[in-house]
């Protein structure tokens, strides 16, 4: 088991109560969620150029603008990973609660669109046509019935030919 470590994170309110939802409409673990996700988000900041100063002002700043309404979260996170993350956002100057922000749209998309389709897997949007719906072959015509047993009497045929 991962030592864990709490930190308190200053979420925009209105993207955490969107996370918070999915992750409660999902059954999900809020931590132990944000323990196995982090870990490739972090790695695909890694990859990005830092910031540079003037950047990670405007960002500072943009934390500061009247009508933003911060929620206080504390997490337990993989004392590793909360190491992780704090070292790179500190090398690209971005600050950590704009990552978790940021996180939370990317996250909210796909847990939404996930949401969706587990609550009802063959709903519209999955790219399924009339033809591939899911129980479509289940229903079986008189014409498509003699097609059938030729396909079966074929095999059956070219099996003991090669027999």
């Amino acid at each position: 088991m991962e030592l864990k470590s709490r930190t308190t994170i200053n979420f925009d309110k209105e993207l955490y109560s969107e996370f918070e939802g999915h992750i409660r409409d999902l059954a999900f673990r809020r931590d132990a969620y944000l323990n196995s996700v982090l870990v490739g988000e972090i790695a695909l900041l890694k990859d990005q150029p830092a910031n540079s100063e003037r950047g990670l002002r405007l960002w500072s700043s943009l934390r500061k603008i009247d009508g933003l309404e911060l929620k206080k979260v504390s997490l337990r996170l993989d004392a590793v990973l909360l190491d992780e993350i704090n070292r790179v956002c500190a090398e690209k100057g971005v600050p950590r609660d704009i990552f978790f922000d940021q996180f939370l749209r990317y996250v909210n998309n796909s847990l939404g669109m996930a949401l969706v389709h587990i609550e009802n897997p063959s709903s519209a949007g999955s790219g399924l046509t009339e033809e591939d719906a899911p129980y479509a072959s289940l229903i079986v015509s008189d014409k498509r019935i003699d097609s059938l047993c030729q396909e079966l009497l074929d095999d059956m045929k070219r099996n003991a030919a090669e027999e």
